[in-house]
């Protein structure tokens, strides 16, 4: 009796064991199953490198995965293989095995595997860590990867571009090109021309520090021309110095520095040594003029001569002011220039 007693509750326990191995079984397919389906989809990892932009696509389809490798755009590799995921108790297994090569220098090769590491999904990120498991060699490596479409990607890095450091500098090109136009049709006489080059909403300061006061420029298209009403002929550009500087943003700005020669009908002859600066915009119009030069060797009527109350240099006892700092600019861009 005791004998059988003991065997029914061996059996019960063994029937028991069996169960609850079945059931653990079960939770675990099920488990897998699940990370399988999360697996699915596309996932990319992009780096750039002295310059070289990487890009890795991870496909993963049923229980096929394609990683393709991108670099400046073009594909470099791809390998195709089998793999299967694994939902542990303390973390997920990825193994993949059966491989090939089917694009780049060693399209056709095979690799056997299978070949295993850890990895997880957490916010549409894939996190996987080679070399932690047993048998793996040297440093473990955490990459990640993003749940995105490739079109997604671009945009992505489009817009990464975008925030990159854009400074740049030249002396010549479509935008010198612009600003040198710009000067020249004001010389000429052909203000119309001149003022084609700004945008609507350009505005202008002349003599005074940054945007103080400034005006819109069509007002300043009008001195233009009554300028040219008092003088023979057009303005000379005796010399002239260009360049455009663009910076971290891409805001562009441009710089002139100019030697002037005005023949008036009185019978003056001036020569005014002039810095001018303007705003390039993205359309390829002017958005704005700041310009410094001495008016104290001008007629009395030249336009530019500031009006009592405008609070001109001359208001306040320091008539050259202007001039002096065009001409000092002059000669420090001069050094600069001869210097290189």
């Amino acid at each position: 009796m005791r004998y059988d007693a003991l065997k029914h509750c061996q059996l019960a326990a063994l029937l028991s064991g069996l169960l609850l191995s079945g059931a653990t079984a079960t939770a675990d397919e099920s488990a897998s199953e699940k990370l399988l389906a999360e697996c699915q989809g596309t996932w990319i990892r992009t780096n750039t490198n002295n310059g070289t932009k990487n890009r890795v696509v991870k496909v993963i389809e049923g229980n096929k995965e394609t990683v393709s490798y991108f670099r400046n755009g073009m594909l470099t590799r791809a390998h195709q293989v089998e793999i299967e995921v694994s939902a542990t108790e303390h973390f997920n297994l990825f193994t993949f095995k059966n491989g090939v090569v089917i694009a780049g220098p060693d399209k056709g090769d095979k690799f056997a595997g299978p070949h295993y590491y850890a990895f997880k999904i957490e916010d549409n990120t894939w996190y996987e860590v080679m070399q932690l498991l047993k048998g793996g060699k040297g440093r473990p490596n955490v990459t990640q990867y993003q749940r995105m479409t490739v079109e997604e990607a671009d945009q992505q890095a489009a817009e990464s571009d975008q925030k990159a450091d854009q400074s740049a500098y030249t002396q010549s090109g479509p935008d010198v090109q612009l600003i040198k136009n710009t000067v020249h049709s004001f010389a000429k006489g052909d203000i119309d021309g001149w003022l084609a080059n700004f945008a609507d909403d350009a505005r202008y300061s002349h003599n005074k520090w940054g945007n103080q006061q400034a005006k819109p420029i069509a007002e300043l298209a009008d001195v233009h021309r009554e300028l040219h009403t008092q003088i023979d002929g057009e303005v000379k550009v005796l010399n002239e110095i260009y360049e455009v500087v663009t910076v971290k943003g891409g805001g562009k700005h441009g710089h002139a520095w100019l030697h002037l020669e005005q023949n008036f009908k009185t019978g003056e002859i001036v020569h005014v040594a002039v810095f001018v600066a303007f705003g390039i915009n993205k359309q390829g119009k002017l958005g704005y003029e700041w310009a410094i030069y001495d008016t104290s060797g001008l007629p009395d009527q030249a336009p530019y001569k500031p009006a009592s109350g405008e609070g001109s240099d001359r208001d306040n006892g320091s008539s050259d002011a202007g001039g002096r700092l065009a001409r000092l600019l002059r000669r420090v861009r001069e050094r600069l220039l001869g210097s290189r």
